[in-house]
Parts: C-alpha cells; sequence; structure tokens
C-alpha cells in the first residue's frame, strides 16, 4: 500500500475544507474528462460503423479482410455494450432518485399507517368503552404509570451498578491511549477495505471503489479530514 506523503502539507484553510474542496475539483475534472471521453468514443464510433460498411462493399474477400472486419465489429460492440451499461446504470440511479420522492402511493401508505397507530376506541376492566380522546389518552398513561410504579418495597437491594463495573475489563494505558488518541493512516485504511463496493460514504456521490483506488493520492487528505472528529 503506497501512501502519498500529505499529513506533512500546510494547509492554508482547515483539513475537512480542503478535502471537500478537493472532492468539488476531482468531480469537475472528471465530468469536463467525461465529456471528451463521450465525444471521442461516438467519433470512433461512426468511424467503425462506416469503415465496416466501406469494407463489406467495396473490397474482395480474403483472410486479412475478414480478420480486419471482424477486429473492427468486436471493438463496435464493446463501444457499444460499454453505453448499455452506462444507460443502465444511469437509468438505476433516476430510478432510485424518483423511488424517493413522495408519490402519491407513498403519501396514502402513510396516511394508513397513522391511521392504524390511533385508539379509536378502549375497553376498560369495567366493560366501559371509551371513545373520546382525551378519556382514552388518560387511561393508557394510569396504566403505564401503574405498571412502572416504584415498588422499592419489594425490591431486593441490589448494587448492580457496582455488579457491572466489576465484571467490565479494565483497559491498560496502551489500549485507552489508543482508543483516545486520533485515527490513524492504517486504521482509516482497514475501515474502508471493509466496506462494500457500490456504495457512498456521504451525500457528496463518491464511492467506496473510488476511495480504495484512489487511496494513495487523497488517503491522507481523507484521514485528516476525519481527524477532526476523533
Amino acid at each position: 500500500m503506497k501512501t502519498m506523503n500529505g499529513y506533512d502539507v500546510c494547509l492554508v484553510i482547515d483539513d475537512q475544507l480542503f478535502f471537500e474542496t478537493l472532492l468539488c475539483n476531482i468531480r469537475g475534472k472528471s465530468i469536463s474528462y467525461s465529456s471528451y471521453k463521450k465525444r471521442v468514443t461516438s467519433e470512433r464510433e461512426k468511424f467503425l460503423i462506416e469503415e465496416i460498411d466501406w469494407m463489406e462493399k467495396n473490397t474482395l474477400a480474403n483472410s486479412w479482410r475478414l480478420n480486419y472486419v471482424d477486429d473492427l465489429k468486436k471493438e463496435l460492440q464493446e463501444i457499444r455494450l460499454n453505453k448499455v451499461n452506462g444507460i443502465l446504470l444511469r437509468s438505476r440511479a433516476q430510478r432510485i432518485d424518483e423511488d424517493e420522492k413522495p408519490s402519491k402511493y407513498f403519501l396514502d401508505l402513510q396516511k394508513r399507517n397513522y391511521e392504524e397507530k390511533l385508539i379509536s376506541l378502549l375497553k376498560i376492566d369495567n366493560d366501559e368503552v371509551l371513545y373520546a380522546n382525551d378519556g382514552i389518552k388518560a387511561e393508557v398513561y394510569n396504566f403505564y404509570k401503574n405498571l412502572y410504579r416504584n415498588n422499592d418495597g419489594n425490591v431486593i437491594d441490589l448494587n448492580l451498578e457496582q455488579g457491572i463495573i466489576n465484571k467490565l475489563k479494565i483497559l491498560s494505558d496502551s489500549e485507552s491511549q489508543d482508543l483516545e488518541g486520533p485515527l490513524g493512516h492504517l486504521e482509516v485504511y482497514n475501515a474502508l477495505k471493509d466496506m462494500k463496493n457500490g456504495k457512498s460514504h456521504g451525500p457528496d456521490g463518491f464511492t467506496v471503489e473510488f476511495l480504495k483506488y484512489f487511496w494513495d493520492k487523497i488517503g491522507c487528505f481523507l484521514v485528516r479530514s476525519l481527524i477532526i472528529f476523533s
């Protein structure tokens, strides 16, 4: 695991703000590069289609031509497969985003769940049925008040707190210092490795795979941004 010695870099802003700004700049560069890559890929796809069409119509059949056209078709197929995968990924993200928006079904479901939580009537011990909301609230309050009433006279005096403390493992000075000290580079890296791929660690949208792949470049700045909370 390579590490960039970014801990010695002196910043004029706090570490957390710097890391957020860094990710923002990375996002901007990524969008710019994606636009460039899309344009280059589209031009290459257009060339492949035209080249395949011309070769099949204007050249004699031979082994070289067949192999050449076959290579072009494989490249074209790969480009189109990548485009399809991109469409599927974007549609999945769009579906997730739309599913999180409140729809009529969701609102009706919330309303029904709320109504099911309401107590419209309550039958008490003397077979009396209460319908008024204030009466129901008062009866429920009194029921739980009596249920959890402090009956110290019926309880054996046990020193539970001391009993629990005696069973707790006492940390050594070194263990206590490790827990109370700031986050370490290796500690954060190991936590990152245990995270599932395909997930984002926060609202910025950068996935776990991104942080793992570029750990040697930005890992130190991520750790520095987290130390403020440790």
